[in-house]
C-alpha cells in the first residue's frame, strides 16, 4: 500500500513542473534566463495556406491552454514558419525535421520562428512547443522559461509505429481517433491496422460486401467513409495509415463471405480457428484477392500494404484431401512449396495489376520458412528476435522491429521484469533497435520500429489504458539519438511529467504510475 501511495504523490508532484521534453530533441540550447507569462489570447499563429498545418495551429493554440488562466501582465506572442515545402502528402521518409527559435525581447512582443522542411514536421514543432508551455495550478498562470532558446530536432527513424488490432475487438472509430491524438503528442508517424484475421473481419468491401458477414456484428464494420475520415484525421496529425490484410494464414472470417475460399483443417486442428488457411486450390481465390486488395489500394492512401503472412499452419494444407490432390496435380510436395506458390501469385502477379501501386510489406515468418522473395522492396516485419533482424538486412531487405515492443506481453524482455507491469515501458525504452556487427548499408534497411497493441484482450474501453504511457517508451526510442535513449531510468521524470502535461490534460487518462 506504502508504494502505491508513494508513487501517487510521485506523480502529483511532477504533474505542474516541465522535466523536458518528450521524446528528447536532438539539440536544445535553453540557457535563457527570462520567463514570460502567456495566455490563449496573447499567442498569435500565422496562416500559412497548408489546411493541414492552419488546422494543427488552431488545435494546438486550445492544447497550449486546457485551463482557464490568468490575463494579467501577458507577453504577446507571434508564431511564424519557415516552410520548405507546404505538400501535404505524407509517406514513409516524407521529412519531419524542425527547429524552434524564439529570441529575447526587450519590449512585450516576441516571435517563435518554426523552420522545417515540411508541414509535418511543423506539427511536431507545436507539440514540442507545447510541452514548454507551463501551467501553474496555484496561481491558474502560464509561461514560457529559458528565454532566449532554440530546439533543432528530427527523427532517427522514418517508421515510428503503434500497431492496433481491430479484429480480435472492435475498436470504435471514436476509440482509434483518440489513438491518433495521442500518437502525434508522442511523435509516431505510423498506425499499423490490423484490420482481419481469424476472428472478424470488420472492413466492409463493395466488391464483396458479403465478406463483412464476417464481421462481430453489423455495426461492428469500417465503411468506406469511415476509413477515409479516419485517414484524413490522422494525416492532419501528421500520422500514416498502413493498413494489414492478413493472409494466406489465420484466414477463418472468410469463410462467412465465401466458405469454399478457406481450407477445413483436419482433425483437431480446426478447433482453433488461428489455424485455417485460404484454400490455394480454390481457382476463384487469386481473383477475388486481385480484386479486394485492388479495391483496399486505393481506398488506403498509404504507399505500403501489409499483407501478413504469419503462422501458417502447413498441416492444414498438406493433410486436406482437395489440397493434397491439387498438389499432385501441380507437382507440390510439401507447406513450404504451397507458400512460395501462393507468394509468387500475390507478390508477383497480383500487385503489379493493384488500382495503387502499393510496396508489399509482410511478416518474418516467409522468411524464416524459406519462402524465396524475387522483388528486394518487400518490407519484412520482424517480431521474434533480433537475430532474424540481421538475417534479413544482411539478405538486402527493408526491415520494421516489432520484436521486444509487444504491448500485450507482460515480460517484454525475460531479462528483465517488473512487479507493476506499466514498467514495461522501460523493456522498450531500452530495447535497442539496430543489433550491433551490422555495415552503415545494412543499418540503412532498418526503417524503424514499432508498439504493437495486440486485441485478444483490448476493446474500445481499455485501449487507452494499455496502451499510454507505456507506448512512450517506443516513440521516444524511435524519434530520439541512441546516446540519449540509454537508461530508462533517467528518463523516468520527464516521461511522468509527459503523462501530466500531454496525455492525461488531454483526456488520454492512463492507469497506474510509471516509476
Amino acid at each position: 500500500i506504502m508504494k502505491g501511495v508513494l508513487c501517487a504523490l510521485l506523480v502529483v508532484a511532477f504533474c505542474g513542473v516541465s522535466l523536458g521534453i518528450w521524446p528528447q530533441p536532438h539539440t536544445v540550447n535553453m540557457n535563457g534566463q527570462k520567463t514570460i507569462a502567456v495566455g490563449k489570447n496573447s499567442i498569435n499563429i500565422a496562416a500559412t495556406g497548408s489546411k493541414i498545418l492552419d488546422a494543427g495551429g488552431e488545435r494546438y493554440k486550445n492544447l497550449f491552454f486546457p485551463f482557464p488562466g490568468s490575463t494579467s501582465n501577458l507577453a504577446q506572442v507571434s508564431i511564424t514558419y519557415r516552410i520548405t515545402s507546404l505538400s501535404e502528402n505524407l509517406q514513409l521518409f516524407t521529412p519531419e525535421d524542425y527547429s524552434i527559435n524564439m529570441p529575447d525581447s526587450n519590449g512585450n512582443q516576441y516571435n517563435i520562428v518554426i523552420t522545417a522542411s515540411t508541414v509535418f514536421g511543423a506539427l511536431h514543432a507545436l507539440e514540442t512547443l507545447s510541452q514548454l508551455i507551463i501551467y501553474n495550478d496555484t496561481t491558474s498562470s502560464y509561461t514560457i522559461s529559458n528565454i532566449p532558446f532554440s530546439i533543432t530536432d528530427q527523427p532517427r527513424f522514418a517508421w515510428r509505429g503503434l500497431l492496433i488490432d481491430s479484429s480480435r475487438h472492435y475498436l470504435p472509430i471514436s476509440s482509434i481517433k483518440r489513438v491518433i491524438d495521442a500518437m502525434s503528442y508522442s511523435k509516431f508517424n505510423t498506425l499499423h491496422w490490423h484490420l482481419i484475421d481469424a476472428q472478424s473481419f470488420p472492413i466492409l468491401s463493395t466488391s464483396y460486401p458479403q465478406l463483412a458477414k464476417g464481421a462481430f456484428s453489423p455495426r461492428a464494420v469500417y465503411n468506406s467513409t469511415s476509413v477515409k475520415d479516419l485517414i484524413s484525421y490522422a494525416q492532419y496529425r501528421g500520422i500514416r495509415i498502413v493498413p494489414e490484410f492478413d493472409i494466406p494464414g489465420h484466414a477463418a472470417s472468410w469463410h462467412a463471405g465465401f466458405p469454399d475460399l478457406v481450407t477445413q483443417c483436419p482433425g483437431n486442428l480446426e478447433r482453433n480457428i488461428n489455424n485455417i488457411p485460404l484454400n490455394v486450390a480454390n481457382p476463384q481465390l487469386f481473383n477475388i484477392l486481385q480484386t479486394f486488395l485492388s479495391e483496399m489500394s486505393t481506398l488506403f492512401t498509404d504507399q505500403i500494404l501489409h499483407v501478413g503472412g504469419d503462422e501458417i499452419v502447413d498441416y492444414c494444407w498438406t493433410q486436406n484431401p482437395q489440397i493434397q490432390a491439387w498438389m499432385r496435380l501441380n507437382h507440390i510436395s510439401n507447406g513450404l512449396q504451397i507458400k512460395q506458390y501462393f507468394e509468387n501469385n500475390l507478390l508477383n502477379n497480383i500487385f503489379p495489376k493493384l488500382s495503387s501501386p502499393k510496396t508489399p510489406m509482410v511478416w518474418e515468418d516467409l522468411f524464416d520458412a524459406g519462402v524465396g522473395f524475387s522483388n528486394a522492396s518487400v518490407i519484412q516485419e520482424v517480431w521474434s528476435h533480433p537475430t532474424q533482424l540481421i538475417k534479413i538486412v544482411q539478405a538486402g531487405f527493408h526491415a520494421v522491429m516489432a520484436a521486444g515492443f509487444y504491448l500485450d506481453q507482460q515480460i517484454p524482455n525475460p531479462s528483465k521484469t517488473w512487479y507493476e507491469w506499466v514498467d514495461t515501458w522501460k523493456n522498450f525504452y531500452e530495447n535497442e533497435i539496430v543489433p550491433a556487427g551490422l555495415s552503415v548499408a545494412e543499418q540503412q534497411r532498418i526503417l524503424g520500429g514499432e508498439a504493437a497493441m495486440w486485441g485478444e484482450n483490448v476493446d474500445g474501453m481499455n485501449v487507452d489504458s494499455r496502451i499510454w504511457p507505456r507506448a512512450c517508451g517506443t516513440a521516444e526510442k524511435l524519434w530520439s539519438r541512441k546516446e540519449d535513449t540509454v537508461s530508462a531510468s533517467a528518463a523516468v521524470g520527464r516521461l511522468i511529467s509527459f503523462r501530466c502535461s500531454s496525455l492525461a490534460r488531454r483526456g488520454r487518462w492512463s492507469l497506474g504510475c510509471v516509476e
